[in-house]
């Protein structure tokens, strides 16, 4: 008895440990990068997916490298991040976010599901004086998701098998 009491107090020991990993957007995501948002298409929309053996926790973080073109009116410029229809955060797109800069945004355990669809979109505006077809914001190669996550106990039920 002792001896089963031992192995389920290590098997609880090891479902609950957490761990995590990226989803980056170039290498595992094979997106076209980087992702060009202009006045004429304002916004892209990106599906994802997560393991389905483990469960998010507290920790998980979506890192945008953006940079922007130096017309762009900084007080009236945003990029809007949702995913899976809630709002991640809406940013300013200012000028010291003109080269490529690291924008960190933590995401809550309850926001990510098995399948995932994050939204990045923007409302540019030149400077006055300037033409609107030179404005642009990208989202750079250099961009992931880190995931951290536990492992799900396993399943005991027959109907989660796959059919013959």
């Amino acid at each position: 008895m002792a001896c089963r009491f031992s192995f389920l107090a290590v098997f609880a020991l090891i479902s609950t440990s957490a761990y995590g990993y990226d989803i980056r957007f170039k290498e595992h995501l094979q997106l076209d990068l980087p992702l060009r948002l202009s006045p004429g298409a304002r916004a892209v929309s990106i599906v994802f997916q997560t393991e389905r053996r483990t469960v998010p926790i507290e920790g998980s973080t979506l890192h945008l490298f953006v940079r922007h073109s130096p017309v762009l009116d900084s007080s009236r410029s945003f990029l809007w991040v949702t995913l899976n229809y809630g709002l991640l955060r809406s940013l300013r797109l200012e000028t010291h976010n003109e080269s490529s800069t690291e924008i960190v945004i933590p995401i809550g355990p309850d926001l990510l599901k098995h399948t995932n669809e994050l939204v990045l979109s923007a409302q540019l505006f030149p400077l006055p004086g300037e033409d609107s077809s030179q404005l642009w914001t990208e989202i750079t190669d250099r961009s992931y998701l880190q995931n951290v996550t536990k492992e799900q106990a396993p399943s005991l039920d027959l109907r989660d098998l796959p059919f013959p």
